[in-house]
């Protein structure tokens, strides 16, 4: 009986838990997301290095791109901060090539102060 319950606990738990995270209101995640665009935003890209999605596909795109639009090259920048507190992704930061791309700017994030 004690088995059969103990059973029938574990079932309703994981149906619970699993329940609960369908609804989550939030999307759970799966890999770290890196986002990346161009000085005046021409370009947007969001590299999932765990999925396939890297820099190297993002340099394939960009130049696809350039090919289209007949625009001329410009630096790609990341968006997404570096977070420093973060200690179990420092290797990342060392290892991955994706996070050697320079910070977006912030006046060029913002737009500059006479346009606000």
């Amino acid at each position: 009986m004690k088995y059969a319950l103990s059973i029938l606990f574990s079932a309703i738990a994981t149906f619970s838990l699993i329940t609960y995270i369908f609804f989550l209101p939030s999307q759970i995640r799966i890999g770290e997301r890196i986002n990346f665009q161009t000085a005046d935003g021409s370009f947007h890209f969001m590299a999932i290095p765990s999925k396939g999605r890297d820099y190297k596909m993002m340099e394939r795109l960009y130049a696809t791109h350039l090919e289209k639009t007949g625009e001329e090259k410009q630096q790609l920048y990341r968006i997404t901060p570096i977070n420093y507190l973060n200690i179990r992704k420092w290797g990342n930061y060392t290892a991955r090539p994706e996070w050697y791309y320079p910070p977006l700017p912030v006046r060029k994030r913002l737009g500059s102060i006479k346009n606000l």
